[in-house]
């Protein structure tokens, strides 16, 4: 029989009072009801703020945290500190879960015993719904097992939504999002799964994005792009030391060649836009092992205006 075991829930809040009661509702009314639902308000300036307490005087299972602006690094943050469940899940403010997520999720993470879980997501366009992605294997494995096989399918998304975390794991390495940066998940999700034991995928659409046109993934404001970009790269240098300090330098190399790809992408983008002046070669050198991406980096060398278009990056 599943145990009931608590799953607390972390919605970090700003801007988003048109989808916040799709999204507290989605989470409300789970099938599986032995949730903690915490939500945290980063001082947003609508009626957000007055939304969340509504629905808490209405449900004993939600907390509401009232903070100054600082980001959803420092809202998850804050929502972890305060986290009671066995389990946690991130939800967006601007998102919603399929009715029955939480259940798929608790089942799995009990019957396999398993310290980090990730599943598929919908892609919400205005009326239209399609999944995103797929991928065939349910074997448990480790931490960095599952990375470099997900990295291998070309599978491996690290935004935090599309995992679920023994709360243990953040708890015991205390693993949390670097503030005052853009694209945080690309921070913090190679880390936390790589202290994972046992880990695993299921092929179900338990998470639904909703696409706006004002995030920061469709934005095209030059300042907030070059930023992202300028952001993926610190984050890539502090990967790079994380790596070398946790895994053997004769493994993990499909995860230093990830990164040095990653590096290939954003410094295409940022030369498109003249804010980057030196590409770093040696970054490359180091985490660089095959004759693929020694090619990548000589056509790079070449133009990066040709390596832009062979890898079918978009710079405008």
């Amino acid at each position: 029989m599943l145990q009931m075991q608590k799953v607390s829930i972390i919605v970090p809040i700003y801007k988003v009072e048109t989808y916040l009661p799709q999204c507290i509702d989605s989470i409300i009314n789970q099938t599986y009801k032995n949730i903690e639902l915490i939500l945290v308000d980063d001082a947003s300036p609508d009626n957000c703020g007055k939304i969340c307490d509504d629905y808490a005087s209405r449900d004993a299972r939600i907390i509401v945290i009232h903070q100054e602006n600082g980001g959803v690094s420092g809202a998850r943050n804050a929502g972890v500190a305060i986290a009671t469940g066995e389990y946690v899940m991130f939800v967006d403010g601007d998102d919603y879960l399929s009715e029955n997520a939480v259940s798929i999720v608790v089942s799995a993470m009990e019957s396999k015993q398993l310290d980090c879980l990730m599943f598929n997501v919908n892609l919400i366009d205005g009326d239209c719904k399609r999944l995103i992605g797929q991928q065939s294997f349910d074997d448990v494995c480790d931490g960095l097992a599952f990375l470099e096989r997900m990295t291998n399918a070309n599978v491996l998304w690290v935004m935090v939504w599309l995992y679920c975390y023994r709360r243990s794991i953040l708890t015991e390495y205390a693993l949390q999002f670097k503030t005052g940066i853009v694209g945080e998940d690309e921070h913090f999700t190679p880390r936390a799964v790589l202290f994972c034991k046992r880990v695993t995928y299921i092929d179900k659409p338990l998470y639904n994005y909703v696409k706006r046109p004002d995030s920061i993934t469709t934005t095209s404001d030059t300042k907030k792009i070059i930023k992202r970009y300028k952001d993926v790269i610190s984050t890539l240098y502090e990967l790079e030391h994380f790596y070398n300090e946790h895994i053997p330098r004769d493994k993990g190399k499909v995860l230093r060649e990830l990164s040095a790809n990653k590096y290939l992408r954003c410094a295409a983008i940022l030369k498109h836009y003249k804010r980057l002046k030196k590409v770093d070669y040696k970054f490359l050198k180091r985490n660089i092992f095959t004759t693929k991406m020694k090619i990548k980096v000589a056509v790079f060398k070449v133009s990066y205006t040709l390596y832009a278009h062979l890898a079918n990056i978009k710079m405008d």
